[in-house]
């Protein structure tokens, strides 16, 4: 979780996606794509 936006990162390994997750609502914001299988992510806030 990003303590400022309070947006919240998920890996999505079956679709090779980054789900940004809004911390307040939990409704997905958005799918940000990325190369194959993510399994984690690393965030700097």
């Amino acid at each position: 979780m990003n303590p400022l936006t309070n947006g919240i990162y998920v890996a999505n390994n079956a679709n090779s996606t980054i789900s940004v997750i809004d911390g307040n609502t939990i409704t997905v914001i958005t799918a940000i794509p990325v190369g194959s299988g993510p399994n984690s992510v690393g965030v700097n806030p």
